[in-house]
């Protein structure tokens, strides 16, 4: 794995891509901070992929990093760091989250419920509540859920 890690910081951003997507396989510590460094590549698809990878891999020390990830520039990075912190349930995250359910991008707002709905934070409620009205059908479906799932915990 040590080879896989530097492959991360290759000079060419398809050999760091396809790395730091093979990092999911690993599972460790290790593969969690290679992923984490990633975010701040210069090349958005690999951000994008550190931002998936680190939800793969489930180790917790890095999440801290996927809600740095949710100022990218790129809003494939956003929607990635929004789907690994759901995955992961950091309530630490709910925060900065909240602020996605009014983005201009309705798969950012679909994605912060169901991140919101996966880490089931009661905080995140009276938010929810004022979303189930959203102009796309697929929020209002995903904020549905979100509240159900707060109330089911």
């Amino acid at each position: 794995m040590p080879s896989l890690i530097h492959a991360t910081k290759d000079g060419h951003p398809d050999v760091r891509l396809t790395a730091v997507d093979a990092l999911s396989f690993a599972r460790n510590e290790a593969a969690a901070q290679a992923a984490a460094d990633a975010l701040s590549d210069r090349e958005r698809q690999v951000r994008a992929v550190a931002a998936e990878t680190i939800g793969k891999i489930g180790q917790v020390s890095v999440r801290t990093a996927l809600t740095v990830a949710l100022n990218d520039s790129y809003w494939q990075v956003r929607q990635k760091a929004l789907q690994s912190l759901g995955k992961l349930r950091f309530r630490g995250a709910v925060a900065a989250i909240i602020p996605f359910l009014d983005d201009e991008l309705p798969s950012l707002r679909k994605d912060a419920a169901a991140a919101l709905g996966e880490i089931a934070d009661p905080s995140a409620r009276d938010v929810l509540v004022a979303r189930a009205r959203d102009d796309d059908p697929d929020v209002r479906k995903t904020v549905s859920w979100a509240l159900q799932q707060i109330a089911a915990r």
